[in-house]
């Protein structure tokens, strides 16, 4: 069975399709947060500038440093500001442009088309699937930009200080986040199971409620026999799921949480300091910068499981608007008029003179005869 996702048609090229008319207002909020994600280094950098200043036995420009990083953090927040507001605008405006085109094209399909129990699709697609693009549009590219943007600065930075903590540095964060991507790619099957259930139990919910006087009238007072069998499935497979997810995530806090990389940073950084190859307020930057750096690569996890659920969340709109239109014809021939059953005039309006075979009386002659 080919891949949904390749070829033209294919979910990554109808995510990109769909999000074409905002791509510039998504690109410049990314821009902007990459900038804000590089200046959130900076409070941090200025702690550990003062300190290598007051162990060196200078008081030169503390304040102007400290000032710097006020300012800095202040922009970074200003920035934040705009590139959410920027995102979130162009999120509302395609989301409301495409419930728009969703609603022209249910308008125009022919009537045999809804005659299959299509309601549970048209609801998944109008309000869910469209919800689903908000992660892909307000903030994926952005996240991903602070993600490349702050650690690319914190690298750097490290590299100056210390190239060989640095790189110590980066092989324990690299190891955590290897055993993040492993622990993360366990749980792409458990998801799309939850939420072929839940499309399952929608159907089902549609169904139940559009029959529910029959259901009342004849079910005995249980539900419909696919609705308890949709729900019946959707609580086992969560169940399941979120019994892998919780050894799944004991194990990630017992191996790469950030108090481990800190251990791990602190007691590398220390032998180092004692064999006199780095000194002391270095090994402050690293512990400081270095869990800094892991942190802000933690965004990627809850996005790689998001971008899959909007591509595949644009793939079934760009199916719904594909669907082929009811075809006019190109002579249209008018209807010929019908005659009213009984003329509104005042002969009809007189009684009838056959006893046997009274006349109707028309609406309009109440007046007439009262």
């Amino acid at each position: 069975m080919p891949d949904p996702r390749s070829g033209p048609g294919g979910a990554a090229q109808d995510l990109a399709r769909l999000q074409a008319p905002v791509t510039g207002r998504v690109t410049a909020a990314a821009a902007l947060q990459a900038l804000a994600a590089a200046l959130s280094v900076a409070p941090m950098v200025a702690v550990v500038e003062i300190g290598r200043r007051l162990l060196d036995g200078r008081e030169d420009h503390l304040w102007a440093i400290a000032w710097t990083a006020v300012a800095l953090l202040a922009a970074r927040l200003l920035l934040y500001l705009l590139a959410g507001t920027l995102s979130h605008l162009a999120d509302a405006e395609l989301a409301l442009d495409l419930r728009r085109r969703l609603a022209d094209r249910l308008a125009v399909l022919p009537l045999g088309w809804f005659a299959g129990g299509v309601s549970a699709r048209v609801k998944t697609t109008v309000q869910d699937d469209v919800g689903a693009l908000h992660h892909a549009v307000a903030h994926a590219r952005g996240d991903l930009a602070a993600a490349v943007a702050g650690p690319a600065v914190i690298a750097g930075y490290l590299l100056t200080a210390d190239w060989r903590l640095a790189l110590l540095t980066f092989a324990v964060v690299a190891g955590a986040q290897g055993i993040r991507l492993r622990l993360a790619a366990r749980s792409a099957e458990p998801v799309q199971r939850i939420a072929a259930a839940g499309r399952e139990l929608s159907a089902a919910s549609l169904e139940m409620v559009r029959g529910i006087t029959v259901a009342k009238a004849f079910g005995g007072g249980a539900a419909p026999r696919r609705f308890r069998t949709a729900a019946t499935a959707y609580a086992d497979v969560t169940e399941e799921a979120q019994r892998g997810f919780v050894r799944q995530r004991s194990l990630t806090r017992a191996t790469v949480a950030p108090t481990t990389v800190l251990l791990l940073v602190t007691a590398s950084g220390t032998g180092l300091v004692a064999l006199g190859l780095t000194r002391p307020v270095d090994l402050v930057a690293f512990t400081l910068l270095g869990l800094g750096l892991f942190e802000q690569l933690t965004p990627l996890y809850a996005a790689r499981d998001l971008r899959r659920t909007a591509r595949d969340a644009a793939h079934r709109i760009a199916d719904l608007l594909r669907e082929p239109a009811q075809r006019e014809p190109a002579d249209p021939v008018a209807l010929p008029a019908r005659p009213p059953p009984w003329p509104a005039t005042t002969a009809s309006c007189a009684p009838s003179s056959t006893p046997s075979r009274p006349r109707p009386t028309p609406a309009s002659c109440a007046s007439a005869y009262p």
